[in-house]
């Protein structure tokens, strides 16, 4: 299913609730491409979000890891 405000809404209550813990909330996401037109040795251009030679859209969201940093 899309995300729709009400689960931008809940993310923002998560990474709020963790982040003022002193946590970092990462979210996931994931996308298949075809091997056909992306196979093993293809040079993904990732420098960065603008200019790069793979789609950027239609990803799917896999999940929110929250994690402890270390004291300094």
């Amino acid at each position: 299913m899309p995300i729709d405000a009400e689960w931008r809404k809940k993310f923002a209550e998560v990474n709020l609730k963790f982040g003022n813990g002193g946590e970092r909330v990462l979210g996931f996401a994931k996308m298949h491409l075809p091997k056909d037109k992306y196979p093993e040795d293809y040079q993904f251009n990732c420098k960065n979000v603008t200019d790069n030679n793979f789609p950027m859209t239609d990803f799917v969201f896999s999940g929110l890891v929250s994690l402890i940093d270390p004291p300094r």
